[in-house]
């Protein structure tokens, strides 16, 4: 229990991080765009002048979508109060999917941006921890799916063990004696369980 405690509580100060990055975020992609309408107005639309709005529009969108999909991934995880879930697995990789596709999406837009004014290499740097965070959240994401899989096969056995309790007590008895050698040290194994 108190891991679980502390978990929620980790949870819920990420989820605050997450939500004023994201806010940061749709600032920077707002105040981008309202920079772009007054360069055109003015009529200084030329390359140079373009090129670092569009790139700061484009990290602006990354970083709203990004932790948007964060937010929502620890919002989750407070409401379920529990990490092994189908839909938690499947946010942690789409969590671990757009953290190595958005950053890749942005340089693009920045390469293009830029594109005769200075080499894509110049523009903005990929960095090599977003792609392997991706990759990290991808396998997190498949034993979460692993573990709650687990959990579900772990309960139905519990089920089927309480049935045999209530209808078929003695084959439940005779078959604690194959597997722990007595009614003795089956009790003993499930007291200790309990005590955990």
């Amino acid at each position: 229990m108190k891991s679980l405690r502390k978990m929620r509580v980790l949870a819920r100060i990420m989820l605050a991080a997450s939500v004023i990055a994201c806010l940061a975020g749709t600032y920077i992609t707002v105040r981008s765009v309202a920079e772009l309408i007054h360069i055109f107005a003015r009529g200084e639309a030329e390359r140079a002048v373009l090129a670092p709005v569009i790139t700061e529009l484009a990290e602006g969108i990354v970083l709203g979508v990004h932790y948007f999909f964060v937010s929502k991934f620890f919002l989750h995880s407070i409401r379920h109060g529990v990490p092994f879930t189908h839909e938690g697995a499947r946010e942690l990789k789409i969590l671990g999917l757009e953290s190595i596709i958005l950053p890749v999406l942005a340089w693009v837009v920045s390469a293009i941006a830029y594109a005769g004014i200075q080499p894509p290499l110049m523009v903005m740097e990929i960095s090599a921890y977003e792609i392997v965070l991706g990759f990290a959240l991808i396998i997190a994401s498949y034993m979460t799916e692993y573990g709650t899989d687990k959990i579900e096969r772990g309960h139905m056995g519990h089920q089927e063990i309480r049935y045999l309790e209530e209808h078929h007590p003695e084959i439940l008895k005779e078959a604690r004696t194959a597997v722990f050698g007595s009614e003795e040290a089956a009790a003993e194994y499930y007291s200790s369980m309990e005590e955990r």
